[in-house]
């Protein structure tokens, strides 16, 4: 519970997630109930309450065992079981620590799955007077708190695989006296992961997950309820980037890119989501840091980072020219040499290239039998390394075929 400088108690946000709001109510009546407790006779019982929270429940479904989770709209969100695969990373746990866990802060923007075009915060989001002046903001602050742990299996055994808990805190915008008390829009995943064998990644209705290259490229393929009874999926691409140093203190960084696709009918099927953050934290706050209200400006800009604040990567045009991308890639990492590589031109490929060097590309190559020919779908960050002429790419490169669905990481360099 939360009080104002005057000893009252603080309103929840209006925008909280309705358990806040019901959290709050409950401590305030038990708060209320020990105050009375203590003047009453002893004869007199004081009432007691319901204890517990949100419950979190499991079932059995056709296709997967899912999670029932909070979400912030207020509906039951659905948290697929995800198997991660070991492939590529020699310590699976110190692969996953270098890019999840603990508390970040960052920026999140929304692009046209179609065209790469930047889609602003909605308006009902935003305040009157920013619309009227014609500054919608092209992002949103997000602080988000990660927490790597183990679950139980079905028996009840401590598995002794990994649980990915992921609770995120969208910053709605603000003006004048509001920017002191800021509203969040508040969701919650859960990733159950375990390892896996072999070269590439094999859907079994679970949804999967990997992490390539040491721990700097990760990705988290989730399962989602149907869309028009066809089987719909939740892709997430990690890239870890070079760490930021701000006031001496040094942030470890990485780009978070997701969207959905139908692979069955070969599309993307929502916008493509990009979240720029840091790591303020090595613990995680488990997402407490503004609940219940009290969360102002300049918490948020000290947490995602001043430079970050004042410039949203958004705005920035792409600083890799789609030109640039046409021709043939030498592969740099020889395990996966008989791959098939995923081609940077051809007229079926469709390539959006985003702020901070982030391309996606989707597409197959022509055939008379499209059933037969694998939908791909690929994303990757260029670089181009000091007194270097020729750019490089890492590709998390995701292939859904007719018998076979799998993900690889290439490292790639142009010829």
């Amino acid at each position: 519970v939360s009080f104002n400088p005057y000893g009252n108690i603080m309103k929840p946000s209006l925008r909280a997630p309705a358990h806040e709001f019901a959290a709050t109510l409950l401590a305030v009546l038990y708060i209320s109930a020990l105050a009375f407790a203590s003047f009453v006779p002893s004869s007199v019982t004081a009432p007691s309450f319901l204890s517990g929270g949100i419950c979190s429940r499991s079932f059995d479904g056709p296709a997967a065992r899912v999670r029932m989770a909070d979400s912030s709209n207020g509906e039951v969100g659905v948290t697929p079981e995800t198997t991660l695969s070991a492939a590529a990373t020699t310590d699976l746990e110190d692969g996953l620590k270098s890019l999840y866990g603990g508390d970040l802060a960052g920026l999140s923007a929304t692009f046209s799955s179609s065209t790469g075009e930047l889609i602003r915060v909605p308006e009902h989001l935003v305040p009157e007077s920013l619309i009227e002046w014609g500054q919608v903001p092209s992002c949103l602050e997000v602080l988000v708190s990660e927490d790597l742990t183990t679950y139980e299996d079905d028996d009840g055994k401590n598995s002794g695989k990994t649980r990915l808990e992921r609770k995120s805190a969208a910053v709605m915008p603000e003006v004048g006296c509001g920017v002191d008390n800021l509203d969040t829009m508040r969701s919650s995943d859960t990733f159950n992961l375990s390892a896996m064998g072999g070269p590439g990644l094999t859907g079994d209705g679970q949804g999967t997950a990997a992490v390539f290259a040491g721990g700097s490229v990760a990705s988290i393929d989730s399962y989602l309820p149907p869309l028009r009874e066809s089987a719909r999926q939740r892709v997430e691409t990690v890239f870890s980037i070079s760490p930021e140093t701000e006031e001496g203190v040094e942030y470890a960084r990485r780009i978070r890119v997701s969207f959905d696709v139908i692979p069955k009918e070969r599309r993307i099927s929502s916008p493509i989501t990009m979240i720029v953050e840091r790591r303020t934290s090595e613990v995680s706050s488990k997402g407490t840091i503004g609940l219940g209200g009290g969360l102002d400006g300049r918490t948020v800009s000290r947490l995602v980072g001043r430079d970050n604040f004042n410039r949203p990567f958004a705005e920035d045009d792409p600083d890799v020219d789609i030109e640039k991308l046409r021709g043939n890639w030498n592969q740099l990492n020889s395990e996966n040499t008989n791959d098939p590589i995923f081609k940077a031109h051809g007229e079926a490929l469709h390539t959006i290239i985003l702020p901070r060097n982030v391309v996606v590309q989707y597409g197959s190559e022509t055939c008379e039998d499209e059933k037969m020919v694998p939908w791909e779908v690929a994303v990757a960050l260029v670089s181009q390394q000091v007194n270097e002429t020729k750019l490089e790419r890492v590709v998390v490169h995701r292939s859904f075929g007719p018998e076979l669905d799998c993900v690889k990481c290439i490292n790639e360099r142009e010829d």
